[in-house]
């Protein structure tokens, strides 16, 4: 009859936790998708061509090649990442063992005696012991899966870092590549000023041109030399840009190459909702937002009981010989049920549920963010297109029309001031053309990047 009755209390105590334990609340935990357009509003065509994960050499510059073989090796940023890798990969394994029996064995000896008293006395004894929370409300899995998720998120910020990584080093070696440009042409034009500068100084001293017409072009000489100091600067500032992402403290040399000998690649486009599969940060924040989701079953779980056994098996003996004979064995059980915390286990579940909804957000933002990106790449890329196309044929004019100016100077037909003018415009001209094949190499590396650098989960 006893024994009825602690069976009935003890089903009464423990059904409204069955009840809670079984009720979902997943229906709170819903991850709203996210409407991506089908196409790119642009002229580009999507195609199922899969881009190449070593898409910087689609550049055509194996020393572009052999910086980034030198980054993926050496960046010190890179190294952090595939540390908190190797971080990530030790604490889920931590999570996951308390989904199996703890085992531990012990060996003792001791020698007790009286001082001036013969009659010593040995005493061995042995224990192994195994300890085992049930997981019946999935606690320690669900603990599991979120460590789980976590290492996948650091897994994924891994390559992000990496796909940035080489992006700017792609990013530095062309602006240097555009300096070294545009130090030519900066030498070319201070070449070109010093040649009309003795041109009027002759004309000068014949008395057949003033000295305000000497002094202009002296101001474009000095004008052209400052350029020129200035390129050199910021081309060894960059250079050391690149020493630092390489991790060297050593100068850089590099091949004097053109920016012309660079290739403006092809780029494959995918319709914008393969984004959700090729961009890293994208699946990052969503396994960050699985991993908190996991957190919220903790939560849960805690207002519940828990179930422990435990079994030991020991021999306590005089005689060490005799240590593993007749051994005795114990049984535990213990359940253990919250009662008041002081708020704490509901604190804790809004908290989770809390970074759960922060977690959603951050991965609609992603998204959104990826979404744009490359958008406003292709945008860019189609405006600036056009612009080349004009300014080629700005600078052919420029150049004609220098030519032309300086010929008609030399026999009296123009004045200096047409010469300086278009003197001024070819070097503009030559400057802005450098700027906008370096800024269309740019929007290559920034779509590439955009479209996950032929990253696919």
């Amino acid at each position: 009859m006893e024994s009825n009755k602690m069976k009935k209390y003890f089903y009464i105590t423990i059904l409204p936790f069955l009840i809670f334990g079984c009720s979902s609340k997943d229906d709170l935990i819903v991850k709203k998708e996210i409407e991506l357009p089908q196409n790119w509003d642009n002229n580009f065509e999507n195609n199922k061509e899969e881009i190449n994960q070593n898409w910087w050499e689609s550049f055509g510059s194996h020393e572009l090649n052999g910086l980034i073989t030198q980054a993926k090796n050496d960046s010190l940023d890179l190294k952090v990442a595939i540390n908190k890798v190797l971080q990530a990969k030790a604490n889920a394994k931590i999570s996951g063992a308390d989904l199996y029996p703890q085992i531990s064995a012990g060996l003792n000896a001791s020698r007790d005696g009286r001082l001036n008293h013969n009659g010593n006395t040995n005493s061995y004894s042995s224990a192994l012991n195994i300890s085992y929370e049930i997981d019946f409300w999935g606690k320690n899995r669900a603990f599991y899966e979120s460590a789980k998720e976590n290492l996948k998120a650091t897994i994924f910020q891994k390559d992000a870092v990496e796909l940035t990584i080489v992006s700017n080093v792609a990013k530095v070696y062309l602006n240097i590549l555009s300096l070294n440009d545009k130090i030519e042409i900066a030498k070319q034009n201070l070449k070109i000023a010093k040649e009309l500068f003795e041109l009027i100084n002759t004309k000068y001293n014949l008395g057949a041109t003033t000295k305000l017409e000497l002094t202009q072009q002296e101001i474009i000489l000095l004008q052209q030399e400052r350029v020129l100091i200035e390129l050199e600067k910021d081309l060894k500032q960059e250079n050391k840009t690149l020493s630092i992402l390489l991790a060297k403290t050593e100068n850089l040399d590099f091949k004097q190459i053109s920016l012309n000998d660079i290739e403006i690649p092809k780029i494959s486009l995918v319709i914008p909702s393969e984004l959700l599969l090729r961009r890293p940060d994208i699946a990052q924040a969503e396994a960050l937002m699985k991993s908190a989701n996991a957190n919220i079953q903790v939560a849960r779980a805690n207002f519940l009981p828990s179930f422990n056994l435990g079994a030991s098996l020991g021999t306590s003996t005089e005689k060490f010989s005799n240590i593993f004979d007749k051994p005795i064995y114990t049984l535990l059980s213990a359940l253990s049920i919250p009662i008041f915390y002081g708020g704490k286990l509901d604190a804790n579940y809004d908290l989770t549920k809390a970074r759960y909804e922060e977690m959603l957000i951050n991965y609609h933002q992603t998204i959104i963010n990826a979404f744009w990106e490359v958008q406003i790449a292709l945008n860019n890329i189609e405006n600036i297109d056009k612009q080349i196309s004009l300014q080629n044929k700005e600078l052919e004019q420029s150049q004609l029309a220098f030519n032309l100016a300086k010929s008609q100077y030399e026999a009296g037909a123009k004045t200096l001031s047409d010469l300086l003018d278009t003197q001024r415009d070819l070097y503009s001209a030559k400057d802005i053309s450098i700027q906008f094949k370096y800024a269309r190499l740019l929007l290559s590396i920034e779509l590439y990047k955009a479209l996950g650098g032929g990253w696919k989960i």
